[in-house]
Order: structure tokens, then C-alpha cells, then sequence
């Protein structure tokens, strides 16, 4: 799936078991995704908050947290696609 809009994002994660290939951390330091593990994603929203800021707000396993993300929209789509792969993603290239 080509990542074009916020509206992709939540579509391409939400409701969705993901393979997270970084670590996601809380504003405590308290690790809410390990990396190189499958969680569960249960809710996601991003929303530009400033021309050089981005809020993406998920919910994993249950915990929501907001990263603030410094990128372009482009660069926020690649940082999505190369960081968090739906599990069917993983197996339809597996199979081909």
C-alpha cells in the first residue's frame, strides 16, 4: 500500500497487528512497543500541528502514547512504511 495522506496511515495500521522495527517509547521512558516484535494496534491519528511538526498518536496493546515527530509529510510516510509493517504486508511479500 503507497502511503499519500494521514487518512493511509490510520488505514494502513489501524485495527492491525504490526511488526515494529523500532522501539516506542512513553514521555516516562517506559517502553510501550519492543522492537523487533508483533503488538496489536488498536487506534491511530496523526495531525500536522506546525509546519515542521507532526503529532502521531497510537494506541499499542492498549497503551496510547504521542510521538512528535520533526519530518515533512513525505518523510513521515517513508518513516512509517520503513518502521511499522502490517503483519499480512510481511506475508504477502513472503509468499512472492
Amino acid at each position: 500500500m503507497n502511503i499519500l495522506s494521514y487518512q493511509n496511515i490510520e488505514n494502513y495500521l489501524q485495527d492491525k497487528q504490526v511488526y515494529f522495527k523500532t522501539e516506542i517509547v512513553n514521555s516516562d521512558f517506559k517502553t510501550i512497543a519492543e522492537s523487533g516484535k508483533v503488538h496489536n494496534i488498536d487506534k491511530v491519528d496523526v495531525t500536522r500541528i506546525s509546519d515542521e511538526r507532526v503529532a502521531f498518536t497510537i494506541v499499542i496493546n492498549g497503551a496510547e502514547t504521542t510521538m512528535y515527530e520533526y519530518k515533512s509529510d513525505l518523510e513521515l510516510f517513508a518513516w512509517i512504511k520503513t518502521n511499522f509493517i502490517p503483519v499480512s504486508e510481511l506475508v504477502e511479500r513472503w509468499m512472492s
